[in-house]
């Protein structure tokens, strides 16, 4: 586990010299980013297939029917594996599109259906593409920057993933918010802010581990 970072995520600085939740959450991205970005491909896809497989012997995963997933950027883990298997078991794949309010919404996909880069130069569906409601979702897998044993996360910085599923409890039957990141994203303890959303599980090379409610 990466040691960074040891604060009460719900508290703020008490004295000037201390770092504001945002200056901590600023300081992780550019470790952990780099970090990722800095990986090689043959551990990016052994971490891709890794998930894959873990994913696939899951529950969560063999339950749901209707799956939101994302397309890696970033050193992000790769999901190309992931949605092919989707499509191999007969389940839904649904992609994030940023909206010009800065929004996200779900729309569908399937393989080959052309896409278009948005704002931040990530590729998403056109907007013409079925959409559905968040609550209407049976799993999201997510990209992150850190997390930890709690189920914070630390995403990119826009907070897109928080405001799309602010209204989603830990103990609702779906959707269920999974994390797709490498092990060593794990650190002791994410800096959060009220508003950031717990996840339900994280899944590495390592395992997929359901997180404590």
């Amino acid at each position: 586990m990466t040691r960074l970072h040891r604060t009460d995520a719900g508290s703020r600085s008490l004295s000037t010299g201390s770092p504001s939740i945002a200056q901590q959450k600023a300081s992780l991205r550019q470790t952990l980013r780099k970090r990722r970005r800095d990986l090689g491909r043959p551990q990016q896809r052994h971490a891709a297939r890794a998930i894959c497989r873990h994913l696939m012997r899951s529950t969560l995963f063999q339950r749901a029917r209707d799956i939101s997933l994302y397309l890696d950027n970033d050193g992000e883990v790769g999901t190309r594996a992931l949605i092919q298997l989707c499509s191999r078991a007969n389940k839904r794949v649904w992609l994030p599109e940023v909206t010009q309010s800065r929004e996200l919404r779900f729309l569908r996909y399937q393989s080959g259906d052309k896409l278009i880069a948005n704002p931040y130069g990530i590729l998403q569906p056109q907007s013409h593409r079925q959409c559905i409601e968040v609550m209407d979702l049976d799993l999201v897998l997510m990209p992150l920057v850190a997390f930890d044993r709690r189920g914070m996360r630390l995403g990119m910085g826009g907070g897109f993933y928080d405001r799309a599923f602010q209204g989603v409890g830990k103990r609702q039957v779906r959707p269920k918010l999974v994390g797709l990141g490498h092990g060593f994203q794990e650190i002791d303890c994410v800096p959060a802010n009220r508003w950031d959303k717990p996840l339900h599980a994280v899944a590495t090379e390592r395992g997929l581990r359901r997180l404590p409610d």
